[in-house]
């Protein structure tokens, strides 16, 4: 899957990511039902620390939705530095004027 990528952001951490461009979720219309299985297919990859679904609605129009596992990561202090909110296990933002590729660089700058 291209959409699909394991990033490191720190030694020994990494963050996985899908990420869903416009003209897909347009073509396709990932719905609320699909980002569940997407988002349960990245929270149990042994390798990630957190996971982010990245959707571009439009572009410049991207929601992120953060999971997480681990006891220590707390995606919800992520998501507030991204202007949104959640809790520590599921948490989310809304980022505009960015495109996909910056929305995941901020992300791993962020942690």
């Amino acid at each position: 899957m291209k959409n699909f990528t394991l990033e490191n952001y720190a030694p020994g951490k990494s963050a996985a990511f899908i990420t869903v461009d416009h003209q897909l979720w347009n073509n396709v219309g990932v719905s609320a039902d699909k980002n569940i299985y997407l988002l349960y297919y990245l929270n149990n990859l042994d390798e990630a620390e957190f996971s982010a679904l990245l959707i571009e609605k439009m572009p410049g129009d991207i929601r992120v939705q953060l999971r997480t596992r681990s006891k220590i990561f707390d995606v919800s202090e992520l998501a507030i530095t991204l202007g949104g909110g959640g809790h520590k296990k599921s948490a989310g933002a809304q980022i505009e004027n960015l495109t996909l590729e910056q929305v995941k660089e901020t992300i791993l700058a962020s942690v």
